[in-house]
């Protein structure tokens, strides 16, 4: 027995902290591991920054340019000279200090909780960036030729749950006896057995969406909450849903036009429906939302940037999408862009 419990533990799959120790002692293998996970690994390289920040700084530069979306080759753009800057944090600081080579673009939040003046100077986007960051305790990607300063979590998806492959033959009597659990009497059995089935990894997804048909309602609750746990979860910047549409002649004329027509906006606090009207104003495509999130306020601070940059900016900012619908396009929740799109594909 004893042997058997040194073999599991000589042939435990290395964790992510245990990939990062090795990359900083030199170790190839390591690097490339963590390149393969590309986004998620930014978050555990940056708790980790302290046992070696260049390496790790540069590691994590090489990551964010792999997730930018949609292209890098604006990222290390010299602003021509030393530039610096400050004032109280706002998105308006945030655009003199950027100028006009490249947009800052400020994720949607309480500002107020940033009560700092902030003070700047470098010669890179690279070094204005981290600089800002430093002070402010956000992050930033580059999306949407745009560099995007958000909440570190709002950015870069938490690690994904293990992939230990197809649950079957014991493994998956094992699973079925765990939800059975799920409704115990005694707390601690119901979330010993959540607990042993996320360990199970992403291959017991297709077991728990069967569950979801049963009658019991605790046990459905349980299998649901389960399934966004085994689900890899996205950050909330990136490409539009319409970026990926199977689109006619039609739909792709929509995205030309969004992507040709240039757009400026600064207002504070508008609702949806507000900010809708404004763009529909200035841009040939037409963008309808619905009633139920048209109530949502954000502020809007852009110059020049093309329509598509701008809807994929602010409605992500606020967890909305779009589609191409038609001649237009249709804004709403991610969750119902989701079922929009596969509606079309049937």
């Amino acid at each position: 027995m004893m042997a058997l419990v040194v073999a599991a533990l000589l042939f435990q799959e290395p964790t992510v902290e245990d990939r990062i120790d090795a990359f900083l002692k030199g170790d190839a293998a390591a690097r490339k591991e963590l390149e393969k996970l590309g986004a998620y690994a930014i978050r555990p390289l940056q708790k980790a920054r302290e046992k070696g920040p260049e390496k790790i700084d540069a590691l994590v530069l090489e990551l964010k340019k792999a997730a930018a979306f949609p292209r890098t080759d604006k990222f290390d753009v010299e602003f021509g000279g030393r530039r610096a800057g400050g004032g109280p944090f706002s998105a308006q600081v945030l655009e003199m200090i950027g100028g006009s080579k490249l947009p800052f673009f400020l994720d949607s939040f309480d500002t107020a909780r940033i009560t700092l003046r902030i003070n700047v100077s470098g010669r890179t986007v690279r070094e204005l960036a981290d600089d800002i960051c430093k002070q402010t305790g956000l992050d930033y990607g580059y999306y949407h030729n745009a560099i995007v300063f958000a909440h570190p979590d709002r950015l870069w998806p938490p690690m994904p749950p293990p992939d230990k492959g197809e649950v079957s033959g014991a493994t998956l009597d094992r699973a079925k006896r765990l939800v059975n659990q799920l409704n115990h009497e005694l707390l601690e059995t119901r979330e010993a057995a959540s607990r042993e089935l996320v360990q199970l990894g992403r291959g017991l997804v297709p077991f728990l969406k069967e569950q979801l048909a049963r009658d019991d309602p605790e046990i459905v609750a349980r299998c649901r909450s389960l399934l966004q746990v085994l689900t890899p979860k996205s950050g909330a910047f990136g490409p539009a849903t319409a970026c990926r549409q199977a689109l006619d002649d039609a739909g792709r004329l929509v995205l030309r036009r969004l992507i040709e027509s240039k757009f400026s906006m600064r207002a504070d606090n508008l609702t949806l429906r507000k900010i809708i009207e404004i763009v529909n104003e200035s841009q040939p495509v037409v963008c309808v939302v619905p009633d139920e999130v048209a109530t949502k306020k954000t502020s809007i601070d852009v110059k020049d940037m093309s329509a598509m940059d701008f809807l994929s900016l602010f409605t992500q900012s606020l967890d909305l999408d779009f589609i191409v619908q038609g001649a237009g396009v249709l804004i709403d929740t991610r969750e119902a862009i989701q079922k929009a799109t596969f509606k079309e594909s049937k």
